[in-house]
């Protein structure tokens, strides 16, 4: 019997093992179907050893974006009054709404909702699931809320928080790993034989007074800063007495040596530090400020290789005489992954004390592949275009990893990107090469990338070497940016990007490795942009035959992208393959798409260039004819869509109920419940059986008893104990016996 019982509870207890194993098979399903939660997180929980990266080992840091800016976002009027400081506004600055009215070509208003703060009650309501959830930053443009969510706690966290209805997605927080940089060059700070020839003074007329009442000389030395800008023809832009005065230009970087002997003439607006959140942009360690201190010294250094007289190594940036805001994003005095929300914060920060420029020297790639490097999946690079559609011109690095392809954010639609190249103008082995995923030309341009004359972050503050990458070759840039702001003060982004690609040297015959070549600063600063205004009001600013212009800006065919739709998008081919992808066709005619090796054949059934709205046909194709869809089947204009069956082309009476039971897989959770099930039905019929075992036996015992003449009040004895009180009368009766004969023999 008692093996019967123990038979039983094993049998339940597996049950309700399985049981809750299905649990967790629902939640896998829950983290699996939920269309909230983005393939990244469904990663971060499937695959906890090889995806989960963080700058903490204890934390995952996750993106929550809501679905609006709360009540606030209906009843604000967004018209800023000068003399109120009531409105949600007062973070931007004069400058910065100044510089948003050289984009607002249809008299709108200059603040928009990505403007409101994000409502403080939907952070609260989603750090209220989980008391050891900790706020990073806080994005007004992707309007999300970064968090730090404890490992352990990760699964449960997202089980809650994706039933919120102001919840709109929940992503990772991207980032990259430091000490991607190419190696330095050393040379005892200054250079090799090749360049030692190029130690002498250009003479220079003109310049610009740089600070308070200090008068620079009519003559600069370049010393080894000569061949990076003049193979850029900056020299040129210097001596017209351009080195961007009045311009506001942003660098992000790591931590920055300001005491450097190459910064006592550097102009500083404002600096923050978003890695230790403070105001101090100089790392206390001392090999953080290496990279920072490089890049910015190809920018707005200024130390002439003649100063006080004396020849020294020196160094001369393209911008010297520009404005500029400092924001630390990045920790390199360790290997942990550096994370993009520092980025984005440190952008809107930017943008909103006026910056005109920003160079950014970054590229997050650890959680994307190159399938999603189409300018709208990394959250960093949606940030870059609302930055440019807010009047700021955006510089980045494409990157080192040479044939792998570019990094977020340089897959951006509207920035720069910028390509190395060596002192004789060959394409790095380690620049990253285009196109992007949808098929854009990449990098936009280039510049000097290779062994560049840069200020280092030594303890003595005066010491100079050769550094390599993108890293170097994007200041470069942004500093001919700013030359050509100075010059042309009313330029927007487009116009700037506009004269930067059509004056560089390949600008004819654009390619994946130069772009559209080498920039030349003069030729742009002289170019006269069509792209002025909008298509709308400028009939210079045509669309070409490849589009038209929708709501002031021009909306392309799919096979063509730019600003005026001139450039034909690159057919996805061999570099999609090698770079994890697969070709798919878009609802367009001859136009393909590289996406993940797994994805299905219909999983981008949107057009690359939407028509904003515009004379789009059923199919979402701008000025389509209905008839450019491509099909589930992957057939180009084949318009099959699947039936409720899930067939490919079906009319949906290709299956029935029975057929659609014999299909449809067996879930882990219905096999759990049904071992529920015969579990509990075993328990129950297990135990009826022992009770009425149970009835049976002490029915026996009571009936036993009363044979046996032990019927008046005395419990029924077992079987030994009825043949102890036996022999226990057996020896009475013996004892009485023996007592008589001993009383006979007395007598006697």
């Amino acid at each position: 019997m008692k093996n019967r019982f123990t038979i039983t509870f094993v049998w339940s207890a597996l049950s309700i093992l399985l049981y809750s194993h299905s649990i967790s098979g629902e939640f896998e399903d829950f983290i699996f179907e939920s269309n909230k939660i983005s393939t990244r997180i469904k990663d971060l929980v499937s695959q906890p050893s090889i995806s989960r990266r963080s700058l903490n080992a204890e934390y995952d840091s996750i993106w929550v974006y809501f679905v609006d800016k709360g009540p606030s976002e209906q009843s604000i009027p967004f018209v800023i009054d000068p003399s109120s400081t009531s409105h949600p506004f007062t973070h931007l600055t004069e400058q910065s709404l100044q510089r948003r009215s050289k984009n607002n070509h249809n008299g709108e208003s200059l603040v928009t909702v990505e403007d409101l703060p994000v409502y403080e009650e939907y952070i609260q309501k989603v750090l209220a699931q989980d008391e050891n959830i900790v706020v990073r930053k806080k994005s007004r443009w992707l309007n999300a809320v970064s968090l730090s969510v404890p490992k352990s706690t990760t699964k449960s966290f997202l089980e809650k928080v994706h039933l919120l209805d102001f919840v709109l997605k929940i992503d990772v927080v991207d980032s990259f790993q430091s000490g991607k940089h190419i190696p330095p060059f050393s040379n005892n700070g200054f250079g090799n034989k090749s360049t030692s020839k190029l130690l002498k003074k250009v003479e220079i007329a003109g310049l610009q007074k740089l600070e308070g009442e200090r008068q620079v000389e009519t003559s600069i030395s370049y010393g080894n800063s000569l061949e990076q800008l003049s193979q850029i023809n900056v020299i040129s832009a210097h001596s017209q007495g351009l080195n961007g005065t009045g311009v506001i230009v942003m660098i992000t970087d790591s931590g920055f040596m300001k005491t450097h002997q190459a910064f006592k003439s550097l102009k500083i607006l404002s600096e923050y530090d978003f890695v230790d959140d403070d105001n101090n942009t100089q790392s206390a360690v001392g090999n953080a400020n290496n990279h920072g201190t490089s890049t910015l010294s190809n920018l707005g250094g200024f130390y002439p290789s003649n100063i006080n007289g004396t020849e020294n190594p020196g160094i001369i940036g393209t911008a010297f005489g520009a404005t500029f805001l400092l924001a630390r994003t990045e920790d390199v005095s360790n290997e942990s992954p550096i994370e993009e929300d520092n980025f984005i914060a440190a952008l809107e920060w930017g943008e909103s004390l006026g910056v005109q420029v920003v160079s950014s020297s970054l590229g997050y790639s650890d959680w994307y592949t190159y399938p999603d490097m189409t300018g709208s999946v990394a959250p960093i690079s949606l940030a870059c275009d609302f930055a440019v559609a807010k009047g700021v011109v955006l510089v980045v690095s494409a990157g080192n990893d040479g044939g792998k392809g570019v990094s977020a954010p340089a897959d951006s639609f509207n920035v720069i990107s910028v390509g190395a190249v060596d002192f004789e103008g060959a394409i790095a082995s380690f620049s990253s090469i285009g196109p992007t995923a949808d098929g854009r030309v990449k990098p936009e341009v280039c510049a000097r990338g290779r062994r560049n004359w840069v200020a280092s972050a030594t303890p003595t503050g005066d010491t100079y070497s050769r550094n390599s990458g993108t890293s170097f070759s994007c200041p470069l840039v942004a500093g001919v940016a700013a030359l050509m702001l100075e010059a042309n003060p009313t330029w927007t982004p487009n116009m700037v990007k506009e004269a930067l690609l059509q004056t560089s040297s390949s600008s004819n015959s654009p390619d994946i490795h130069y772009g559209w070549g080498i920039v030349d600063a003069m030729a742009a600063i002289n170019y006269e942009p069509k792209l002025s205004g909008s298509c709308s009001t400028n009939s210079k600013f045509t669309c070409g035959d490849s589009g038209a212009c929708c709501d002031s800006m021009c909306a392309c065919f799919p096979d063509v992208f730019g600003v005026n739709c001139d450039t034909n998008r690159v057919e996805c081919g061999s570099l999609c393959l090698s770079r994890g992808g697969k070709c798919i066709p878009q609802p367009s005619l001859d136009t393909f798409r590289c996406v993940a090796s797994d994805s299905p054949l219909n999983t981008d059934q949107v057009p690359i260039n939407a028509c904003l709205g515009c004379h789009a046909d059923t199919c979402g194709v701008c000025f389509g004819k209905d008839l450019t869809c491509s099909g589930c089947d992957g057939v180009l204009r084949s318009n099959k869509t699947y039936d409720l069956c899930g067939v490919c082309g079906g009319d949906s009476s290709s299956c029935d109920y029975e057929h659609k039971s014999k299909t449809q897989p067996i879930t882990i959770a219905q096999i759990g419940y049904a071992i529920l099930f015969v579990g509990i039905f075993a328990i129950v019929i297990g135990a009826g059986i022992y009770l009425v075992c149970l009835l049976r036996k002490r029915q026996q015992q009571k009936e036993s008893a009363m044979s046996m003449g032990f019927n008046q009040g005395f419990f029924p004895l077992a079987e030994d104990e009825e043949t102890e009180l036996d022999d226990i009368q057996n020896d009475r009766f013996n004892i009485g016996i023996a007592q008589q004969k001993d009383s006979e023999n007395f007598s006697i």
